[in-house]
């Protein structure tokens, strides 16, 4: 089931990123933000979990791009899965419904940043109506080694769109 993350669940939703921190596949983190820095971190509304069995097993949430006004609209995309529930579905289940969370709430610039992925991980992503607008080279430095991080965005054709 997919819903709202609730108060009950930020203590819950960063350790579920530790999993993914200890398994070396971390997402442009070294370390786990406490629950208070990730209630912090995100925007309050946007915030997805894909729930079975009362367990967080997926989140995504929007985090702000930057505090300029300029950048007022835009938002990146923080993700969380477990490893073991990879190609199910779940994923775009809760990124369209992130897509009209985003739009709600007048965003309509989201966009990732991953380290370096695999073909399956970019098709599952441009099918997901996301551009690939390109990477940058050894730009995120995890375990002391400079690694490329590709860019994924999309752009809502409902807001924002002048």
């Amino acid at each position: 089931m997919i819903r709202n993350i609730k108060s009950r669940d930020i203590s819950e939703v960063p350790n579920k990123y530790e999993m993914e921190l200890e398994s070396s596949n971390a997402f442009l983190e070294t370390r786990v933000s406490t629950g208070e820095e990730w209630y912090k971190k995100h925007h309050s509304h946007s915030r997805l979990a894909y729930v079975k069995n009362k367990i967080v097993l997926r989140w995504k949430a929007l985090a702000p791009f930057f505090q300029r006004e300029v950048f007022e609209g835009v938002a990146e995309v923080s993700v969380y899965k477990h490893l073991e529930y990879s190609g199910k579905g779940i994923g775009t289940q809760i990124i369209q419904e992130l897509r009209t969370s985003s739009e709600k709430n007048y965003y309509g610039h989201c966009f990732l940043v991953y380290l370096q992925r695999t073909k399956r991980h970019l098709n599952f992503m441009l099918n997901l109506v996301f551009k690939h607008p390109g990477s940058r080279e050894k730009i995120a430095q995890l375990d002391g080694i400079w690694r490329d991080t590709q860019i994924f965005e999309r752009r809502s054709n409902i807001v924002n769109i002048d």
